[in-house]
């Protein structure tokens, strides 16, 4: 330390005994100092002149059209739009590729490119993959496009030339041995004196060490002057070169400070801090896109929202798919095809459902063809209704419209059925009725046999009225209670009434009948019931043992009454037992067709139960007889 202090008062000594010395010192000092407080001066409005800053703008955004809603937004289109009428920067409308290289080369001091994806990542809010839009910057990498005595030299982390302000980069050699370079990276910064071949001069060499691990270096050459005041003021030197150093900083940082702003914009919310006024019109722009988009967002999301309530709660299924994958399917779509909607949309129409007639469907459509067909699946059938979305004659993608059809399938069986049976069962006493008076007619009937024959027919003819008033009664049933009276109905009463009317019939069988039991009202249709108890009776008495038993009990509890009839007949078998309630069925034809059955007794006990919401229990066993219970709620139908 004494060493330095006694050579800085030498050369201090020796400068002031020399007034060019002291001048040319003074200018030593001086001078850096200007040209540093020029540079400030120069970076402290980085603003003031922004029109000759050129800023390369690519629009590569491909704009957005949903398959649903023909409406295109373009985001990128509407940027462009609003840059064209800012004169606050010197925008250069050009492509991405050009662009990035003229920042590169330094011909444009930023460059903007709106990415194809920017409008569709925009409306991403209709997907559960939400993704940001984004706008891709890049800036101009070189400290400096001035030059100047001052020579700057940007080096990699691996002593590579990445930049230098005289030579050309990709020619000069690794300058990772410098020293200067490698005291940089040991201490942070370093600085040689030493002579450089590639100016020819005795050069001065600072290098520091970046945050991002490169090395940025300094150097001036240092002419006769300096080399003459070398010797005697050592210190003043430094200084100057620190003051050299100070002032690149400050245009670095400064620098710095004017990027900054830009890259850290927050574009969703321009206005929220204004970092520089000269842009706020820019800003305010940006703004009223925002809200124009958000607006438009919106809306589409109500449509949206409006779409779901719609559909969520319809009771048809409903699938929408595009050329390539499902875009929505319903909740009844879900449950019918039994599939969660996470795992189908924006997924191939496979993960819905395997079903070729689906497949064929859906093939068609995408097509251009209006396609309908029954599909089964699970035990069910659907129909199914698919047709084309088209725009301007192109085929986007299709619409699946599923309902279920299988209970309207088996109504339709059950109707065919049932017309099939009802010419069969009036053929039948039709056929024996016109036989019989065809053989009177033609005098083929002894005089002895015509009676026997008469009563034939009258059998036959009673036997047909007796049908075709089932069948009345039974179409009545299934058409409600719109034409039929309700009453309070005492039905220990009219189980008497019904006994008195089979009491000929039960002891031409020599059949016992018991009612048990005490008054049971309930609120009904007198006629239904009536119907309901009188076809129960009478077949305890047809399908009776001679010498039988016929039970009819009726009794109350807390919530139900109870209507019973048991016989000592022949009974069911288990199998059969819910099948003599459907219409024309019979255990036992032969012994129907004697007893004069219709078919449709039972089935007309099952519809009247339905329609006082009463329940049917059957216990019977073949050769033990049957018993069948009613309970009719307390509660009126």
């Amino acid at each position: 330390m004494k060493m330095i202090w006694g050579i800085f008062k030498r050369d201090m000594c020796h400068a002031t005994r020399n007034v060019i010395a002291v001048i040319v010192s003074m200018g030593l000092v001086v001078v850096p100092a200007l040209y540093a407080w020029f540079n400030i001066a120069a970076s402290w409005d980085p603003y003031g002149n922004t029109k000759a800053l050129k800023v390369a703008v690519a629009n590569n955004d491909k704009g957005y059209k949903s398959d649903l809603i023909p409406v295109r937004v373009n985001v990128g289109e509407t940027i462009i739009s609003t840059l064209h009428a800012n004169d606050q920067l010197d925008w250069q409308f050009v492509k991405s590729d050009k662009a990035i290289d003229g920042v590169k080369s330094g011909e444009y001091y930023a460059a903007i490119v709106i990415p194809k994806g920017f409008s569709a990542d925009m409306m991403t809010l209709f997907s559960p993959d939400i993704k940001h839009a984004q706008l891709k910057y890049y800036l101009n990498e070189k400290i400096s496009s001035l030059k100047s005595d001052n020579r700057i030299t940007l080096l990699n982390t691996d002593g590579t030339v990445l930049y230098d302000s005289l030579e050309d980069a990709s020619a000069m050699g690794n300058h990772g041995n410098r020293p200067e370079v490698k005291e940089a990276e040991k201490k942070g910064s370093g600085e040689m004196l030493r002579y450089s071949e590639t100016l020819d001069k005795q050069t001065f060499y600072y290098a520091i060490l970046l945050e991002d691990g490169k090395i940025l270096r300094v150097s001036r050459s240092i002419d006769s002057v300096l080399g003459y005041l070398q010797s005697g003021i050592t210190l003043v030197a430094v200084l100057v070169l620190a003051i050299i150093g100070i002032a690149f900083f400050v245009i670095q940082n400064q620098t710095k400070k004017l990027v900054e702003p830009i890259n850290t914009m927050d574009l969703e919310h321009p206005l929220r801090h204004v970092e520089y006024e000269e842009l706020r019109p820019l800003l305010m722009r940006v703004h009223e896109q925002n809200r124009q988009i958000a607006g438009q967002i919106q809306e589409l999301k109500e449509r949206h929202e409006e779409y779901l309530a719609i559909t969520e709660n319809m009771k048809d299924g409903l699938v929408v798919a595009s050329q390539t994958e499902v875009l929505s399917i319903n909740k009844a779509a879900q449950e019918l095809f039994q599939v969660q909607a996470s795992d189908c949309i924006r997924r191939p129409i496979s993960r819905v459902s395997r079903n070729k007639e689906l497949k064929k469907a859906l093939d068609g459509a995408l097509a251009g063809e209006h396609i309908e067909t029954v599909l089964e699946t699970h035990g069910r059938f659907y129909q199914l209704l698919a047709n084309p979305v088209k725009v301007t004659g192109k085929t986007y993608g299709a619409v699946i419209m599923v309902w279920d059809i299988t209970e309207k399938n088996a109504a339709e069986q059950m109707r065919r059925e049932f017309s099939a049976n009802v010419s069969h069962e009036l053929k039948t006493p039709l056929m024996s009725i016109s036989g019989y008076a065809e053989l009177i007619e033609n005098g083929m009937v002894q005089p002895a046999d015509i009676p026997e024959f008469a009563s034939r027919i009258h059998q036959e003819a009673n036997r047909l009225t007796a049908l075709v008033q089932d069948i009345i009664q039974l179409s009545k049933l299934e058409e409600g209670t719109s034409q039929m009276q309700e009453e309070v109905v005492d039905l220990y009463e009219l189980t008497e009434d019904i006994g008195a009317t089979l009491h000929h019939a039960a002891k031409k069988k020599d059949i016992t009948m018991k009612i048990e039991g005490a008054t049971q009202e309930i609120t009904g249709v007198r006629q239904i019931l009536y119907e309901m108890l009188y076809n129960l009776m009478d077949n305890g008495i047809k399908y009776n043992v001679e010498h039988g038993i016929l039970w009819v009990r009726m009794w109350k509890t807390t919530d139900k009454i109870y209507w019973q009839v048991e016989d000592t007949g022949i009974g069911i078998a288990k199998e059969e037992q819910e099948r003599v309630y459907e219409r024309f069925y019979r255990v036992d034809k032969s012994h129907s067709r004697q007893t004069g059955g219709t078919g449709l007794g039972l089935s007309i006990v099952k519809h009247g139960a339905a329609l006082h919401h009463a329940q049917i229990r059957t216990e019977s066993q073949p050769g033990q007889g049957t018993k069948i219970t009613i309970g009719f709620p307390l509660d009126p139908i």
